[in-house]
């Protein structure tokens, strides 16, 4: 099984990687934070999985997340992401 998790921001992302560490193991995850105006800095992204197993976590832009979706090809997506990012990559 596969799942992939979008963040946006700093609390998002910090849920998806608690979250991604409840995956059965096994499962291949990945991590991704989009690229928006509330996008977290680099030390704060490192910050927020620290202790996780989702260390590497980088930052794309929504065309690169769709990309990922079609190459990647996910069991299970988790969009951890404010409402209107949310609306504009599940279109």
């Amino acid at each position: 099984m596969k799942i992939l998790a979008v963040a946006d921001s700093d609390s998002y992302l910090k849920w998806a990687a608690t979250l991604l560490d409840q995956v059965p193991p096994g499962w291949d995850r990945r991590l991704v934070v989009v690229r928006t105006p509330i996008t977290p800095s680099p030390g704060q992204i490192r910050a927020a999985v620290s202790g996780s197993r989702s260390t590497g976590a980088v930052t794309v832009t929504a065309t690169a997340v769709r990309r990922l979706l079609r190459d990647y090809d996910p069991d299970a997506v988790l969009l951890a992401c404010t409402g209107p990012v949310v609306r504009a990559l599940s279109d």
